[in-house]
This record gives C-alpha cells, sequence and structure tokens, in this order.
C-alpha cells in the first residue's frame, strides 16, 4: 500500500483508487455544480415570469374593469335615448290622434253647420 506508486494505482487509496477515478469524480461534481447553478438559474427566471405575469395580469384586469364600466355607462345611456325616443314616438302618435280628432270635430261642425266652440261647450 505504502511505497513506490505503481502505474494504475494513487498512493494511500489501496487499490481502488485510480487516477480515472478520482479523475471522474471530480469531473462528475463539477457537472453536478453546473447542474445546480442552471437549475437555480431557471427558477429564478421561471419567479420573475410568474411575477412579470401577475403584474400584467393585474393590469389587464383593471383595464377589463374600466372597459366594463365604460361599456355600462353607455349602455344606459343608449338605454335612456331609447326610453326617451318611445316616449317621443308615444308623444308624437297622442299629438296625431289629436289632430285627428280636431279634424273630425271640423267636420262635424262644418256638416251640422253649427261653430265649433258650441259643440265644444256641449
Amino acid at each position: 500500500m505504502f511505497g513506490k506508486e505503481k502505474p494504475g494505482r494513487v498512493c494511500c487509496l489501496g487499490r481502488v483508487g485510480t487516477p480515472t477515478l478520482l479523475k471522474r469524480n471530480k469531473e462528475i461534481l463539477e457537472i453536478e455544480k453546473r447542474h445546480a447553478d442552471e437549475v437555480k438559474k431557471l427558477n429564478d427566471r421561471i419567479q420573475e415570469i410568474e411575477e412579470k405575469c401577475s403584474r400584467k395580469m393585474v393590469v389587464v384586469e383593471e383595464k377589463h374593469c374600466q372597459e366594463m364600466a365604460a361599456m355600462d355607462q353607455k349602455f344606459q345611456l343608449l338605454l335612456k335615448v331609447v326610453l326617451h325616443q318611445k316616449t317621443l314616438n308615444l308623444m308624437w302618435q297622442l299629438w296625431q290622434l289629436c289632430y285627428q280628432l280636431q279634424l273630425m270635430l271640423i267636420v262635424i261642425c262644418v256638416l251640422l253647420h253649427q261653430p265649433m266652440l258650441q259643440i265644444m261647450m256641449k
């Protein structure tokens, strides 16, 4: 075990320790270290992306809420306009009916040869 170094063996490691085995173990440790660093970088990157996405989601949700509020206001305005238009339409129809009644009253007065005021007073 102790003594002169023999080819293929490392002194003080017995029959198991070979230079190739030691080099391989060293390479494995380096690869594991690089792998751990790479995994850490990727996890950090994932964390950054998740934070960025959550910030964007907040902005998108706020924008969506604002758009919904604006659409609701527009809908309320449209509803008021439609109701107002229906009211105006009903008022127009009522006016037309009144006008037609006046015309009919005039025709009746003419047919009866009486002044219109006398018929209205009755």
